[in-house]
């Protein structure tokens, strides 16, 4: 037998082969064992490293913003005040939070918070597992209201929310699910509103008053300025004789 070719003549390929083999062997399964796979693996992880740095979200992002988080929250309830949230977001970098963004005040947190779609419970509170959720959509919106609106609806349709609160409420207890449902729930849009309502009157009824104690003010230095009205009486006084050279004296 000679393997495919069977006729006479042919040369057998039963027996040993080159001694060549054996360090063609070594120098192939050094190459592409190493060399090869370490050379596609760095170029994977790098090109996943670059694509991370790129990415404005990662997990140094998050990672500080769940510490953050912790110093609002020490007792680990998952609930911060929506004062505190306004606070918590001014204290965190981009994009997550707004520290350092220039023009952007208190006020105008307050009104990128009531954007954000989240609800808020007992007309106080805000949970954790809402505001990363409401800040990524943020961040993938651009700034746009029209694409904010239909991440929020894809996310809805698809069911994605409800899978992120059911894997939330898996993970911590029945006991917290309860008691996050017995509050009352409401949009954080309209305690954004209200406090926004709120400071304008507070802000309009303080220049009244400044407007009012300064033209009092006024008043009172026109007053200070007028001359004193003199006290005569209005009776008339008889002129007085003098005596004129010759004239007889008056006994």
């Amino acid at each position: 037998m000679c393997g495919f070719n069977s006729q006479y003549g042919c040369v057998p390929l039963d027996g040993c082969g080159n001694s060549l083999i054996v360090p063609f062997m070594y120098i192939f399964f050094l190459v592409m064992g190493y060399v090869g796979i370490n050379l596609f693996s760095g170029i994977v992880v790098d090109a996943i490293g670059d694509a991370s740095s790129v990415c404005p979200i990662n997990v140094n992002t998050l990672a500080e913003f769940s510490d953050r988080w912790a110093k609002f929250d020490p007792s680990g309830t998952g609930l911060i005040t929506a004062d505190e949230l306004t606070d918590f977001l001014y204290t965190v970098y981009p994009p997550f939070g707004f520290k350092g963004v220039p023009g952007f005040t208190r006020r105008r947190v307050v009104i990128a918070i009531g954007d954000l779609g989240i609800p808020i419970y007992d007309l106080m509170y805000v949970h954790f597992k809402d505001v990363p959720r409401a800040l990524v959509q943020r961040v993938l919106a651009e700034g746009s209201r029209e694409k904010h609106a239909e991440i929020t609806r894809v996310m809805e349709e698809k069911g994605i929310n409800k899978q992120f609160d059911e894997m939330w409420f898996r993970t911590h207890g029945k006991k917290h699910h309860n008691a996050l449902e017995t509050k009352e729930k409401s949009p954080l849009r309209e305690y954004s509103s209200a406090l926004i309502i709120q400071r304008f009157l507070e802000k309009s009824k303080l220049e009244r008053t400044r407007r009012q104690s300064k033209l009092t003010g006024l008043d009172g230095a026109t007053k200070l300025a007028q001359p004193a009205p003199s006290h005569r009486s209005d009776t008339p006084q008889e002129p007085t004789v003098q005596d004129e050279p010759g004239s007889p004296a008056v006994p």
